[in-house]
């Protein structure tokens, strides 16, 4: 059986979006990072960005953060739609679960189809969010952080942190398109997870 390999899907609005069945083939996709894997080599990238959502949050409002983020609620649909096993299953994200992410790179003209998988749950008192590390089927290696904190005088922030490098799928001539891709997205899904209604109760 072939190895499980990332997908550009060319005028995606003329093209069927199943992309459910992504989760079944890709099901055996191997993660391509260890943490820790950054400190030998070369040509890693780290980021890491904070974006206050209140000034003054109560915990109703972290929690209902947190739980939007478990559910992967966090690019806008314009850059990034997603399935994933806990999308399927109707509930939160867990360690293990798998991610397909449909990245829409040249509105109307190309999508990227890529995989990852949930490396960590984080469920602190203050801090909640989660990890997920890059599969055979992505054009990059790394691991992307993202949480909530509720600070002690009730600031409330998103917080992104990654490191990453190009995948050998990934030619040398669209890295620099990938990687200002990357930090559009950091950006982007900052700004509109921030802009999230916070008020609706946790179900």
């Amino acid at each position: 059986m072939a190895s499980p390999t990332p997908r550009l899907d060319w005028f995606p609005r003329l093209s069927a979006r199943d992309d459910a069945h992504l989760l079944d083939q890709w099901r055996a996709a191997r993660p391509t990072y260890r943490r820790g894997d950054e400190l030998n080599g070369m040509a890693w990238k780290h980021d890491r960005h904070t974006h206050i959502i209140f000034p003054q949050a109560t915990h109703a409002q972290f929690e209902r953060a947190a739980h939007l983020l478990w559910r992967y609620d966090f690019y806008p649909p314009e850059l990034m739609e997603h399935v994933s096993d806990f999308s399927r299953a109707g509930r939160t994200l867990r360690e293990g679960d798998l991610i397909v992410q449909r990245i829409h790179a040249v509105p109307g003209l190309l999508d990227v189809l890529t995989a990852v998988r949930v490396s960590e749950v984080i469920d602190e008192p203050r801090r909640k969010g989660f990890a997920y590390v890059t599969t055979q089927a992505h054009f990059k290696i790394g691991e992307w952080w993202c949480w909530v904190e509720r600070q002690l005088d009730g600031v409330l922030t998103v917080n992104i942190r990654s490191v990453s490098r190009p995948g050998p799928r990934l030619p040398g001539w669209q890295r620099g398109f990938a990687r200002r891709l990357q930090q559009r997205a950091h950006r982007e899904g900052l700004a509109h997870f921030a802009g999230l209604n916070l008020s609706t109760e946790v179900v």
